[in-house]
């Protein structure tokens, strides 16, 4: 964390940092990445449904005997998912540095847009800030103990989503004073009911 002073204040700025998301390479790479996941996905699919063909009346079943809606689906399906994660990096962008100004009750998050390798700034008045945290828990196979938990924060402009911050699986893991952040972000949103749900 590091604290800057204003010459028109008193109150120096809380700011905190991971490093800058790096930009992708180039339309060609990301279409090639994208069209390599989705052959690998879509015989992926493929496998699982003819290794369940022998469960007569299953979903399974009945998608082995039409492979031209399965493909349809499959299609639709890897792309829709795609699309959401491309659409999610175009129009919110990776946060890595917020910024809290006390005296101008004021939150500035920068986000970096890695599909256009630009960095937008976004600020919110205390006054409409409100935090929403989303606890899940990945269930896990018999051969494991563990759960795996992510807590996912997300930063509204009272209504309408700004940034949303994974604190347990990207760089803000790994931040010394992550804990430091959530309890800010609690303390200056204008809303009590942060915990937004619970997967398990």
């Amino acid at each position: 964390m590091t604290d800057t002073l204003n010459t028109d204040t008193e109150l120096p700025d809380k700011i905190y940092q991971i490093d800058e998301p790096q930009g992708d390479s180039g339309l060609l790479v990301n279409l090639l990445k994208y069209a390599t996941l989705f052959v690998i996905i879509w015989c992926c699919a493929w496998v699982m449904i003819i290794f369940r063909l022998a469960d007569q009346g299953s979903l399974f079943a009945w998608l082995g005997d039409h492979p031209g809606l399965t493909n349809l689906f499959l299609t639709i399906g890897i792309c829709s998912y795609f699309f959401i994660g491309i659409r999610k990096k175009f129009v919110y962008g990776e946060p890595f540095e917020l910024q809290f100004n006390d005296q101008q009750q004021t939150l500035t998050i920068k986000l970096k847009n890695t599909l256009e390798n630009t960095i937008k700034t976004r600020v919110i008045p205390y006054s409409h800030l409100v935090v929403r945290i989303e606890i899940k828990n990945k269930k896990t196979d018999r051969y494991r103990k563990l759960a795996e938990t992510q807590k996912i924060v997300k930063i509204l402009y009272t209504t309408k989503l700004q940034a949303t911050l994974n604190s347990s699986f990207t760089a803000w893991c790994r931040h010394p004073e992550i804990e430091t952040i959530l309890a800010t972000l609690k303390s200056r949103s204008i809303n009590n009911d942060l915990l937004l749900n619970e997967n398990r």
